[in-house]
């Protein structure tokens, strides 16, 4: 019964995407993010929902009147060379077995999110979009508190299986990039019962993360909080909020946990440490070798490349993957693609920061200034979370960027009509008024 309801919600929606095809993104972005089919067991579990709903949005944008232009902010110039530089790696890659279908699935990716720059391009379908994504995490964040909080904190939390986020960490970073857009839907709520709820889920989602035992998301969210902190105008409240949640989320964990949080500090005697630290020494062995190109996709579980370059920390070590989202870069599309890969988060993160010192006080703007705020938070999740994981090709980041992106060209359209010159007409020269007469006499 489920799974007949997946697929009459989604395939129910495709003529739709061709006649309107934003929502056709957000009925993507809501299968990609909940992967209701993968919540189920039957024959939805399996059907190529994405390709459907991406095809006939694409379609239906290129049928309708719908504007075709794209924003081509710093950031998303960056992006086109990045995914450029990525084709050119590919087509040099040691595996090429495996490269190319993950090419492909890259190239999927990227392409929708370049669609939804260029259909999502107003405040309301940009908040739309946003509204799908956290309500699409956000159900596994609460879903993950009331899990933690009902056993203890005993069992690790996981994402819907077959996802990008099925694991208990790519859960935890998708969770911990979501959490500061939670913070500004919840800053922006309409109506006080929807800012409480969000509170309410950000409480859980914080929870969910605690309870996920991922050592490199509970230092992001650390990170996140310091830098909130940082930013605020109320420092001394975010101190004790980041206090208290940070009592309560370890109050509900059990003594394996805090076991295993602290082994952060003994990563020399965590054999996955180590080996996380074996793989990065490969990957960098790899970019030496081929510094421009890289060893191309899924170099890592090239046992030939692997044999040849066998890193020194682990000898016994086998094929395994990256576990860090620069070292993937690093391997997959050398120094150049490295470098362009930092150029897009360090572009966008002092964009927001410049808009935000730009935006200054301004009332009517005071939604693009919290966006742009939450979004460096996010971005700060997102660089030190990834660290440890292999999720450079996540497109919760690249939807992110696009979401910052229409909120920049909205927010410098309204500040540039504000500060527009107004043309001032030349006053006309003053006239001498007449000689005052001499009253009559009498």
């Amino acid at each position: 019964m489920r799974s007949l309801l997946v697929l009459i919600l989604v395939y129910g929606s495709v003529p739709l995407a061709l006649a309107i095809p934003h929502v056709g993104v957000l009925v993507w972005s809501w299968v990609s993010y909940m992967s209701p089919h993968r919540l189920t067991w039957g024959i939805a579990y399996s059907a190529p929902l994405l390709d459907a709903l991406a095809g006939a949005t694409l379609i239906g944008w290129l049928i309708s009147k719908e504007p075709k232009k794209i924003t081509w902010h710093p950031i998303i110039v960056l992006l086109a060379i990045y995914v450029a530089w990525y084709t050119i790696a590919t087509i040099f890659a040691y595996n090429q077995a495996e490269a190319w279908p993950r090419w492909t699935e890259t190239m999927k990716i990227q392409l929708f999110t370049f669609v939804s720059l260029g259909l999502m391009l107003s405040k309301n379908r940009m908040h739309a979009l946003l509204w799908v994504i956290v309500i699409s995490l956000g159900f596994f964040g609460m879903k993950g508190g009331l899990f933690t909080a009902l056993s203890g904190g005993s069992q690790h939390v996981w994402g819907p299986p077959g996802s990008f986020i099925a694991d208990n960490n790519q859960l935890a970073l998708a969770l911990v990039m979501t959490l500061p857009m939670m913070r500004y839907l919840q800053m922006n709520a309409p109506v006080k019962w929807i800012s409480w709820a969000l509170v309410g889920a950000m409480g859980l989602t914080i929870l969910s993360i605690f309870g996920s035992q991922s050592r490199g998301a509970l230092l992001a969210l650390g990170c996140m909080m310091a830098f909130m902190i940082l930013k605020s105008r109320q420092r001394g409240l975010m101190i004790l909020f980041a206090l208290f949640a940070l009592a309560v989320g370890v109050s509900f964990m059990p003594d394996s946990w805090r076991n295993r949080m602290s082994t952060i500090e003994s990563y020399e005697q965590d054999s996955s440490a180590m080996g996380r630290l074996a793989v990065w020494e490969f990957a960098w062995y790899v970019a030496l070798e081929r510094p421009l190109v890289g060893g191309g996709p899924d170099v890592f579980i090239h046992k030939p490349t692997v044999d040849r370059m066998r890193p020194k920390l682990v000898p016994n070590y086998v094929t395994r993957a990256p576990h860090s989202i620069w070292f993937e870069v690093l391997g997959a599309s050398g120094f150049v693609g490295l470098f362009l890969f930092i150029a897009i988060g360090c572009t966008a993160f002092f964009s927001a920061r410049r808009l935000e010192k730009r935006i200054g006080d301004r009332a009517d703007l005071k939604w693009a200034r919290d966006l742009a705020m939450m979004f460096q938070v996010s971005l700060v999740g997102y660089a030190v979370n990834g660290t440890f994981l292999n999720l450079s090709r996540f497109d919760l980041y690249y939807h992110f960027l696009v979401i910052y992106v229409i909120a920049h060209t909205l927010a410098s359209r309204q500040l540039g009509t504000a500060t527009k010159k107004v043309k001032i007409l030349p006053r006309a020269a003053p006239t001498t008024p007449p000689a005052p007469t001499s009253p009559p006499v009498l």
